[in-house]
């Protein structure tokens, strides 16, 4: 009996070890520290966006690269293909044959969601007075959710959901509810930390 006890033990403990909770300030704290070690990151995702009053769904999937503190390549590659890529002040979107740049000083709006794209993949957010952060511990996995405080980021977004797989010590998901009810979750696949990128992907002119 005495053996059994001891075994029964030794099953349990990781589990009570697993259901500790954790402060939201740890968990901050471990995704900003892991962040910061991110210099460079490449990887494919997947985007699908639900659209409330049409009851649908619209799967894109692409790839992206970022360079911190300021360089970001989104590129879609199915069903249409479409490149947005913030460097450093500057943002270029192409479609097709048409290309747009556009200096993010000069637009508010634009300089918000350039920021919000590069700093949710890396897990930047939380320095950022713009929001307020919650976090927990939920399925083995860290959940981030970021309420906007700007009037302009209120307009667009309800909250932004972040989801972090603590093996990798990266975000692979995120989710963004805007106010008409609309959703779209990104997902990120066949991570590539601290690889080196050719400067040239961020050509914006």
């Amino acid at each position: 009996m005495n053996r059994f006890l001891l075994w029964l033990v030794c099953c349990l403990s990781p589990l009570a070890f697993w259901g500790q909770e954790i402060s939201k300030d740890a968990i901050i704290k471990e995704i900003s520290r892991s962040a910061a070690t991110i210099k460079t990151m490449q990887c494919d995702f997947v985007q699908t966006k639900r659209m409330k009053m049409l009851g649908s769904e619209l799967v894109s999937k692409g790839r992206m690269s970022c360079s911190q503190p300021d360089k970001l390549r989104w590129e879609y590659l199915s069903p249409y293909t479409y490149t947005f890529v913030l460097y450093k002040n500057k943002v270029m979107m192409k479609k097709g044959e048409r290309t747009d740049v556009i200096d993010v000083n000069s637009n508010r709006m634009f300089k918000e969601i350039a920021a919000i794209m590069l700093n949710s993949v890396l897990g930047n957010c939380f320095s950022d007075k713009s929001f307020e952060v919650d976090a927990k511990q939920e399925n083995g996995q860290y959940v981030a959710t970021l309420l906007p405080m700007k009037k302009e980021m209120k307009m667009m977004f309800s909250r932004i959901v972040l989801h972090y797989d603590k093996v990798q010590s990266m975000v692979h998901e995120v989710e963004l509810y805007e106010k008409n009810g609309d959703n779209t979750t990104i997902t990120l696949t066949h991570v590539r930390k601290n690889e080196p990128i050719d400067e040239k992907i961020y050509d914006v002119e």
